[in-house]
């Protein structure tokens, strides 16, 4: 059983979230390491031994604001997304577009997982949680890849293979983007999709040039 759990009672699920949300912030701005645990109680108002009663450690509330982030990309990709109303290419376009729109928006957060991966992989629980939410994410793309081979309109080796990769190129994005640089978030967004529709089917890939062309 995940630690979290253990908690009961609407007043402690609230004085938990609270937690949650404190350290979500901190190790956003601060990053996890530098993060203390006396810091995140400070920011709710409890002392610090107070905190052990609503999480085991600093680690776990790693991997519940890891968890609780891909949850909420899940929930910006897929729910009510009409996915399944597009082409199958015109969905994986829309697919990476919110992918990269919503870890640029949320990339302090987005972060922690691709930077403190090892942590959360110490507790086999915490993995197995994580890697089942990854493998129900990725699936979803996975299928979309196929649908559109299967349709003929790309021509692909390995489908699960090719999502990792464009999930590689949408999640790089956090590495290098700056609010302040010279590219706007929905740029980077629209830039990588159609990246991926071109990687994906040239064909595919010169009619959104040619539809660019003609909006300039």
């Amino acid at each position: 059983m995940i630690e979290s759990q253990r908690v009961a009672g609407p007043k402690a699920r609230r004085r938990r979230e609270s937690i949650l949300e404190a350290a979500e912030n901190l190790f956003a701005t601060k990053g996890f390491s530098a993060t203390t645990t006396q810091e995140i109680a400070d920011s709710v108002g409890i002392l610090k031994g107070s905190l052990y009663y609503y999480v085991s450690s600093k680690e776990e509330l790693l991997f519940e604001v890891v968890l609780r982030n891909h949850q909420r990309l899940h929930r910006h990709v897929l729910d009510d997304s009409g996915l399944d109303t597009l082409s199958e290419l015109e969905a994986v376009r829309l697919f990476v577009e919110r992918h990269v729109s919503f870890v640029l928006t949320h990339n302090a957060v987005s972060a922690l997982y691709l930077l403190e991966l090892e942590v959360v992989r110490t507790v086999d629980a915490w993995w197995e949680v994580l890697a089942a939410e990854r493998r129900s994410y990725e699936g979803a793309l996975v299928r979309l890849i196929e649908s559109a081979h299967a349709h003929g309109g790309v021509v692909v080796d390995d489908a699960a293979l090719t999502a990792r990769a464009l999930l590689s190129m949408a999640n790089a994005t956090i590495r290098w983007f700056r609010s302040d640089g010279p590219y706007r978030r929905e740029e980077v967004a629209a830039h990588h999709a159609a990246l991926a529709v071109r990687a994906l089917s040239p064909v595919a890939g010169a009619a959104l040039d040619e539809g660019a062309a003609g909006h300039s």
